[in-house]
């Protein structure tokens, strides 16, 4: 467990995990949570939590600012409340993350000693961590959970002792992340070994908002049952191999991602839809979105569809991952993007693949 006070401890989070490695030859994997101290309620909650491989984390640079936020695409069944936001900034706020379905994660935070702001441990970390000036008495001036852009903390910290050192004596891993391939509705792509394994998928957009959705179709293009509908009342598959991971949003913006684990699906399901739909029960039409992007990403590979914003439909079909068998005999899934809209929204492209719908 380590504890952070915001985003400018997102290095030390990522350096953490490479010391935990370190330390512990024989261990392969380590589940890690990022605990602090909210300004609103001044008691502990959870900001992030995953599982992460060695082999993940060994293979990957660490000696540039990404590195920091990389790490969260190197694990499994992460979460964090530190998002992008449309434009590609990081959220200036941060919230607890809710721990409902989580008893191990809760029972930690309750069990957790929160010392206290009058604690001087506490406000040495707080100092350290917010670079914040003690007055003459020893308080601290200032707001230690203040959130500064990573590139500002690594700026001020760099040449602090403690500070990751550079090894410019040691050989970096080649494996660096590949340019985002743009797919145009249509195209299709042969997903990697690790893309079959896991894909996460991010639909992001500003001036409306809509929802990220998926639909598991049988080859007849139909859901086996309701609860291959996976939406906002229903965020994971019962088996767990495709969930909706959070939406993250202002008033300006949003982003919504998934997960989905192709090789682990069931063989009746023959291919995943990845949707947006429009807000239920506004008039609101696809073309409000602007810069609307879905980005689907498997460790070094990147893929990038911009919908086309269609005033005539409230639901749009982003990309399909579907299975396929090459000429070779060889079985693989597939990306495909497709950009295929319903005027009824989401109530009518769900019917339309067979989930029962409440008029």
């Amino acid at each position: 467990m380590t504890a952070s006070a915001g985003s400018s401890t997102s290095w030390r989070r990522t350096w953490s995990r490479r010391e935990a490695f370190a330390v512990a030859p024989s261990v392969t994997v380590i589940n890690a949570a990022v605990l602090t101290r909210f300004p609103d309620t001044r008691r502990l909650g959870v900001v992030a939590f995953g599982r992460w491989s060695r082999e993940a984390v060994e293979r990957s640079r660490w000696q540039d600012a990404d590195a920091a936020f990389r790490i969260l695409d190197l694990g499994d069944e992460i979460q964090c409340s530190v998002r992008t936001t449309a434009s590609g900034a990081f959220s200036t706020s941060v919230k607890p993350l809710p721990l409902g379905d989580i008893p191990a994660l809760a029972a930690l935070v309750a069990d957790a000693e929160d010392v206290g702001a009058s604690s001087r441990e506490l406000a040495e970390l707080d100092s350290e961590l917010a670079g914040a000036a003690r007055r003459d008495n020893g308080q601290l001036s200032g707001n230690p959970y203040q959130l500064r852009p990573l590139a500002q903390w690594l700026t001020a910290q760099s040449a602090s002792p403690g500070f990751p050192p550079q090894q410019p004596n040691s050989t970096p891993p080649t494996m660096e992340p590949t340019a985002a391939v743009r797919l145009q509705g249509g195209q299709n792509v042969v997903l990697p070994e690790v893309g079959a394994a896991k894909l996460a998928v991010t639909f992001r957009a500003s001036g409306a908002e809509a929802d990220l959705s998926c639909l598991l179709l049988d080859d007849r293009g139909q859901v086996r049952r309701d609860s291959d509908f996976i939406f906002y009342n229903q965020p994971a598959s019962p088996d767990g191999t495709v969930q909706l991971t959070g939406k993250y949003g202002t008033v300006l913006d949003f982003t919504e991602s998934a997960v989905i684990y192709p090789s682990a699906l069931p063989t009746s399901v023959a291919r995943v839809l990845v949707v947006a739909t429009m807000a239920v029960g506004t008039d609101t039409p696809f073309s409000a979105l602007r810069d609307a992007c879905l980005i689907a990403t498997a460790d070094r590979d990147r893929w990038e569809y911009e919908p086309k914003a269609d005033p005539f439909v409230k639901a749009v079909i982003l990309v399909e991952i579907y299975r396929h068998t090459q000429k070779s005999g060889e079985r693989v899934w597939k990306l495909r993007a497709l950009g295929q809209g319903w005027a009824d929204g989401l109530a009518g492209l769900a019917r339309d693949h067979g989930v029962a719908i409440d008029d």
